[in-house]
């Protein structure tokens, strides 16, 4: 990251900002290879992945926006996410009168130890709950 770079995100603020390890998102390619993930549902994950809430992993993004702004059909994308789930990438669970999408957090690591855990502990949760 250069200066104006640093300069940039702290006039920005630190809210659409993270660090992610990327080894483990290397398990979705396999994924893709044996045809349980298609590749469009790989550009749906990176698409959540650039709404995600750094501090929980939590994506409040509707199905159709997400059609809209990649220029897919809404039942292609509900496609991807279903295979998403069925992958153990994502889970859909309830928030207020919504829903929300949680990647995950073995995938994503964001945070350090603490917030690991309990992005584990809440994904745990809503697996246990989608159930």
């Amino acid at each position: 990251m250069n200066a104006i770079e640093r300069r940039q995100l702290r006039e920005d603020g630190w809210e659409d900002w993270s660090m992610t390890f990327h080894k483990p998102l290397r398990v979705l390619w396999p994924l893709v290879q044996m045809r349980v993930l298609m590749p469009a549902d790989v550009c749906v994950a990176a698409y959540y992945l650039s709404y995600m809430e750094v501090g929980t992993s939590m994506v409040e993004v509707t199905t159709s926006q997400a059609a809209q702004d990649l220029g897919m059909l809404v039942p292609n994308v509900s496609g991807s996410l279903k295979r998403l789930r069925t992958a153990g990438a994502m889970v859909k669970g309830k928030r207020g009168t919504g829903y929300v999408w949680m990647l995950n957090p073995s995938l994503i690591h964001a945070g350090g130890a603490p917030k690991m855990q309990k992005r584990q502990a809440q994904w745990d949760r809503m697996v246990e709950e989608a159930r």
